[in-house]
């Protein structure tokens, strides 16, 4: 159950991500998921303020003086770490995605490397290209929605799993590229990572439910 209907409740909603096989990573490997819920779009500012304001969670250490960017609620959350993230998601009872998990919310079951196709498109999302210098709100490129209607998973920001980058290290796996990269780390299949401690301003997260 979503405990933040009252603050955007639009940008809050969920999809299901039916159980199946689906195409994972650069081999196109076969893989098979269990159904669950994603977030449709990133988690926002105005989402984790109401997060804050209902547990006493410090805020983002890049907030001036812990104050809310008022001029930017519906923009995605960054300043986070991994552990800010898990803390939001076990609030409400939820988790960060798996690598698998967020790699088929994003192409679907047949391979494609943008969520929105086999074509990378400029005006599909925020990447460097778009020259927007920084953040964009979550539902300002609809038309770069996923096969199952999530948004914003290339570019825009980095986005938090639960999954580590590789087994011999305990780095956590980030996925989805940012505005001030290039199209190549936006790729569904794109791979980067950060210290779970760690924040910046490029990165934030969605949240899923096993169903």
């Amino acid at each position: 159950m979503d405990l933040l209907l009252d603050v955007h409740p639009d940008l809050s909603a969920s999809v299901v991500v039916p159980a199946g096989p689906f195409l994972f990573g650069e081999d196109l490997e076969l893989r098979y998921l269990a159904p669950f819920e994603i977030d449709r779009y990133p988690v926002t500012i105005s989402r984790y303020v109401e997060f804050l304001r209902r547990t006493g969670h410090p805020a983002p250490g890049s907030w001036p003086r812990g104050r809310t960017p008022v001029d930017r609620l519906d923009h995605p959350v960054t300043g986070v770490s991994h552990h800010d993230a898990l803390a939001f998601a076990r609030f409400l009872g939820r988790a960060l995605p798996t690598e698998e998990q967020w790699e088929k919310a994003a192409r679907g079951t047949d391979g494609r490397p943008w969520p929105w196709g086999f074509r990378f498109d400029v005006r599909l999302l925020n990447s460097r290209a778009a020259r927007r210098r920084g953040t964009t709100p979550v539902d300002f490129y609809p038309a770069g929605a996923s096969p199952y209607g999530v948004m914003d998973l290339s570019g825009n920001v980095w986005e938090w799993t639960s999954s580590y980058y590789d087994s011999e290290c305990d780095l956590i796996l980030l996925k989805g590229g940012c505005h001030a990269l290039t199209r190549e780390h936006a790729r569904t299949t794109s791979r980067h990572f950060n210290e779970p401690g760690l924040s910046n301003g490029l990165t934030g997260f969605r949240t899923v439910l096993a169903l």
